[in-house]
């Protein structure tokens, strides 16, 4: 991931991380709310919301078929993509730039809403979490319980912060503390044959 948070999509075209799009397509009696996330530079869906129009027919099983995800995703991404390059630049350069074409009504949305009673997740906030967990961990300490003394969150606000920061990378996979046991082969009971 860049600096400015854009991550590389496709040849010369560049991403942001996270980002949303409203899609008004003819085609669906909804519009389309998508929240999406770039992962392994592919665009993929963490949020999707269907708004019935003003008067439309209400969200339905059978509506929801026609639901075309993946062009819905390719249309926010082309909406978002930024195209780089080095040409006419000054060493050490790049210039970026917005790319447009799509073919349905597609608006840029901010994806750092807040849900309702939540605050956005800032990388600032993930790395401070992440640091945290680094130092309780090397002195010893449990890191759920670093975490929310110093950041003054709920175990499971806590839990939400550690799974985004190693979803984001600034923490590293878990690794399991204790390894599998296999489990016990029970004795045969006494008096009996096998």
């Amino acid at each position: 991931m860049t600096s400015a948070g854009l991550v590389p999509w496709k040849r010369d075209l560049l991403l942001p991380a996270r980002f949303g799009a409203d899609i008004d397509d003819d085609e669906l009696p909804y519009v389309v709310e998508l929240e999406v996330r770039v992962v392994d530079g592919r665009p993929t869906c963490s949020r999707l919301t269907l708004l019935q129009r003003d008067g439309g027919a209400p969200v339905t099983s059978r509506e929801l078929r026609g639901v075309q995800l993946s062009r819905y995703l390719a249309l926010a991404a082309g909406a978002h993509a930024m195209r780089f390059t080095t040409e006419g630049m000054a060493a050490g350069s790049v210039a970026v730039e917005p790319m447009w074409g799509e073919e349905v009504v597609v608006r840029r949305t901010d994806v750092e809403k807040p849900s309702p009673g939540r605050r956005p997740l800032t990388d600032d906030h993930l790395k401070k979490v992440a640091q945290i967990y680094r130092e309780a961990q090397r002195d010893g300490r449990p890191t759920s319980a670093a975490i929310s003394a110093e950041l003054s969150g709920a175990t499971a606000t806590v839990s939400r912060w550690v799974g985004e920061a190693r979803a984001r990378g600034f923490l590293e996979k878990a690794v399991p503390r204790w390894p599998a046991v296999a489990p016990k082969k029970q004795a045969p009971k006494k008096g009996r044959k096998s």
